[in-house]
């Protein structure tokens, strides 16, 4: 069961090839396998279905999870025998319904009735939630002093977003507006560049003809003398000595 615990195959398998029995129970009355189901062992739990271990109805490994996780999902796959190269999947669900949860806008019932709110006081449970939207305006969490202070104790605004009171909502449509803008602005920065690189490609690739043409235009004759090239400059005439011009 230690191994199961760990979901560590190789001690799993090593146990298995030196005769150990699977079928023991501890003092749950629980097996190898369900032990691999409370720990996401997914691994060591496809060895043992294949030894002869049989999984449990959903309800026996419901509140005996040691981690949050998609469980039907988990008991199908090991069923079905699929091989996984790891196990984020489970956890994609639960990931999609807390950001779902998280992005609904709740707040205490304010319905909840003293004799409720005394026994769920003593026992430490957490509040009853309820979507804004779904309270009528009279019931609005903001309406009464109670409310309010219960929410704000819990770590929640009781004021709707956009009200000057709920500062964080502001910030969060703010910071929204802002990011919204500064993307329109890095568009048009990066259209401004791209014009004004096309356009100082343009102007350099103009000065190189200039500068092409120009040499062109003026460029020396030259003769070859003893394999090197002497420049001649014809537009000056050269100074004869009187010697030579007799």
């Amino acid at each position: 069961m230690w191994a199961a615990w760990r979901n560590n195959v190789e001690m799993l398998t090593f146990l298995l090839d030196n005769g150990a029995n699977i079928h023991i129970l501890n003092h749950e009355g629980e097996h190898a396998l369900d032990i691999c189901v409370k720990r996401l062992s997914y691994n060591c739990a496809l060895i043992l279905k294949g030894k002869g271990l049989a999984l449990k109805d959903e309800e026996f490994y419901k509140d005996k999870l040691d981690v949050e996780y998609d469980l039907p999902l988990f008991l199908q796959y090991v069923e079905e025998n699929k091989v996984l190269d790891s196990t984020k999947i489970f956890f994609e669900k639960i990931k999609k319904e807390d950001e779902e949860y998280n992005n609904k806008d709740l707040v205490i019932d304010p319905r909840e009735t003293w004799k409720q709110w005394i026994k769920r006081t003593a026992t430490f449970e957490e509040p009853p939630m309820v979507e804004r939207q779904e309270l009528p305006e009279k019931k609005q969490p903001h309406k009464s002093f109670f409310s309010k202070v219960e929410n704000y104790v819990n770590g929640i605004n009781p004021y709707p977003p956009g009200h000057k009171w709920n500062k964080k909502s502001n910030k969060i449509m703010t910071d929204q507006q802002n990011n919204d803008q500064q993307e329109h602005l890095e568009v048009n920065d990066n259209e401004e560049e791209k014009a004004k690189f096309e356009e100082d490609k343009t102007e350099e690739l103009h000065h190189l003809e200039l500068d092409h043409s120009y040499e062109k235009e003026n460029k020396k004759p030259t003769k070859k003398i003893d394999d090197e090239m002497i420049e001649v400059d014809l537009s000056k005439p050269k100074n004869i000595p009187n010697s030579l011009n007799g």
